[in-house]
C-alpha cells in the first residue's frame, strides 16, 4: 500500500515556524493559564496532598519509620490550627470580617478534624507503632479530595479539548492559506 504523499511544512505554517523554545514558551503559558483556574489549582493540591499522605501512610506501616512524618504531620496541622484561631480572634477585634481568614498551606489533612490526627497518634502510642494510624487521616482527607481531583480532571480535559480545536482551527487556517498563497 502506497503511503501518503506528505507535503513538507510551508514557511508560514504553525509547523515550520515554531521552534522548541517557541513551543516551549506556549506549553508554559498554557500551563500558567491552567494554574490560574481554581478548580485546577485546587485538584492539583489534592493530588500533591493524597500523595503525601499516602507517602506517610506506607511509611507508617514499618514501626519507627513512619511515626516521625506522622506526628509531624499531625504537629503541623495542630499549629496551623492555632495560628488559625489567632488570626480570627485578631480579625474580630480589630472588627474585620473573619470569614476572609484563610488556612495556612502546610496542613496535609485539612478536611480532618484536628482532634481525629491527635486521637489517632494515641493509638499509635497504644499499639508501640504497629498500627499504621496514618491512614485512618488519609483514607478521611480522600473523601474529600476525590470528588477534588475528578473535577479538576473534568475541567482539564475540557480546556485541553478547547486547546486542541484552537489550535487545529489554526493549522487548518496556515494550510487553507498556503494552498491559496502558492497556487
Amino acid at each position: 500500500m502506497p503511503s501518503p504523499e506528505r507535503r513538507p511544512a510551508s514557511p508560514q505554517s504553525p509547523e515550520s515556524s515554531s521552534s522548541p523554545l517557541e513551543r516551549f514558551r506556549r506549553a508554559k503559558d498554557f500551563i500558567t493559564r491552567l494554574s490560574q483556574e481554581a478548580v485546577v489549582r485546587e485538584g492539583g493540591e489534592a493530588a500533591f496532598r493524597t500523595v503525601m499522605n499516602i507517602a506517610i501512610s506506607c511509611a507508617d506501616l514499618v514501626p519507627g519509620a513512619g511515626e516521625i512524618a506522622s506526628w509531624g504531620a499531625d504537629v503541623l496541622k495542630v499549629i496551623e490550627e492555632m495560628r488559625y484561631r489567632m488570626r480570627i480572634r485578631e480579625v474580630a477585634d480589630a472588627g474585620g470580617d473573619t470569614k476572609k481568614v484563610k488556612r495556612e498551606g502546610y496542613n496535609l489533612t485539612p478536611d480532618v478534624h484536628w482532634m481525629v490526627a491527635v486521637g489517632t497518634e494515641s493509638l499509635e502510642a497504644l499499639s508501640l507503632g504497629f498500627a499504621p494510624t496514618h491512614a485512618i487521616e488519609t483514607i478521611g482527607q480522600l473523601r474529600h479530595d476525590i470528588p477534588r481531583m475528578l473535577r479538576a480532571y473534568r475541567m482539564l480535559r475540557a480546556l485541553l479539548q478547547q486547546e486542541q480545536e484552537r489550535h487545529k482551527r489554526a493549522t487548518e487556517a496556515a494550510r487553507r492559506f498556503n494552498e491559496k498563497s502558492f497556487l
